[in-house]
């Protein structure tokens, strides 16, 4: 079993999608392999994802929406927790660049 942080949801956008994750995961009476394997992903990523260990991509979210009935809730959060992860000089080039 993945080790499970105590993530605080406010702490940064990647806290705040982890959180989420477990949370639908969770609700959907998921286990993180269980889930894993319906998106095609091992159970051990998405335990990562959910502790933020690793970065969500946009096709983890858009299957993890499909997967979960979140009606493209993780696909918005990846594009804020993506602009997080990039220096605050490079946020304005980066999003110059995805127009």
């Amino acid at each position: 079993m993945t080790h499970i942080n105590a993530l605080d949801p406010g702490a940064s956008p990647l806290d705040y999608y982890g959180f989420e994750l477990r949370r639908h995961r969770e609700a959907a009476g998921l286990t993180q392999k269980q889930l894993g394997d319906i998106l095609n992903y091992t159970g051990s990523l998405v335990g990562q994802i959910e502790t933020a260990r690793k970065l969500p991509t946009p096709e983890f979210s858009e299957r993890a929406d499909a997967a979960l009935g979140t009606d493209g809730m993780f696909s918005r959060l990846v594009e804020l927790v993506l602009r997080s992860r990039l220096p605050a000089w490079f946020q304005q080039v980066a999003e110059l660049e995805g127009r």
